[in-house]
């Protein structure tokens, strides 16, 4: 009858964290307090592994060490002892969770910003507010096409390259030839600047990772946009705006 009444504690502390060894001992440890010489004897566990399994009840609270020479050991009150291992095992799992679910938001940022949108934009406000936004994303370099130049933009452009600039932000400036060159010596010095007689559509390419493409035919206002950071498209838009480039003339 004890011999099952000890197999059922050894399954229950088990299911409290316990390995078998460190059950079998802690039974052991009721019956008196003992070292570890004598514990390996009665719980029938190798001498061996007995300060191991020892050290790992300790560290539980579940048992305490005298500072005797050989140590001797003893369970706590059981209240206590268990009360505190309880408290103890909360603060660990509470401290996983706290690691899984920054791990896993980590994770679902990582996924959110690699999977590639593609977003229309209608409205001369909105396109400007995600132009900014584009802009102020840049890192590295910003490619900009405009096919049209009204001359209230300049106001607009001017502190923006700024600020490109004093961070060392690389910026091309793809502007149409019939821009007055008054206009375009105010933002000479903030990038490096070149003209085309003719545009079609035009756009904004940050570091090669996401595009803003201005649809319109030629002379029309831009009311209609395209914002993308599909790999595909943004290296299409690339490469337009770099040949263009290659045939386009320096401002001065």
């Amino acid at each position: 009858m004890f011999h099952i009444i000890g197999e059922q504690a050894v399954s229950k502390l088990r299911s409290l964290g316990l390995t078998i060894t460190e059950a079998e001992v802690y039974l052991a440890l009721l019956k008196g307090d003992a070292d570890a010489k004598s514990l390996s004897v009665s719980a029938g566990v190798p001498y061996s592994k007995m300060h191991t399994v020892l050290r790992g009840l300790v560290a539980k609270r579940l048992v305490v060490r005298s500072g005797k020479s050989p140590s001797v050991y003893s369970c706590r009150d059981l209240g206590e002892g268990l009360q505190d291992y309880k408290r103890m095992r909360i603060a660990e799992l509470e401290e996983r969770v706290k690691e899984a679910e920054a791990e896993l938001s980590k994770l679902r940022t990582e996924a959110s910003s690699e999977r590639p949108d593609i977003w229309i934009i209608k409205g001369q406000e909105k396109i400007l507010m995600r132009s900014y936004e584009a802009i102020n994303n840049a890192k590295v370099e910003a490619k900009v096409a405009l096919p049209s130049f009204p001359q209230l933009l300049t106001a607009a452009l001017v502190p923006v390259m700024k600020r490109l600039k004093a961070e060392n932000i690389k910026i091309k400036l793809l502007l149409p030839s019939s821009v007055p060159a008054a206009e375009v010596k105010k933002l000479v010095d903030f990038g490096e600047i070149r003209l085309r007689d003719k545009m079609f559509g035009g756009g904004i390419i940050i570091d090669d990772r996401e595009a803003l493409l201005l649809v319109s035919a030629e002379g029309d206002t831009q009311n209609l946009a395209i914002w993308s950071n599909h790999l595909g498209i943004v290296q299409l838009a690339a490469a337009y705006f770099d040949n263009l480039w290659a045939s386009s003339f320096g401002a001065f």
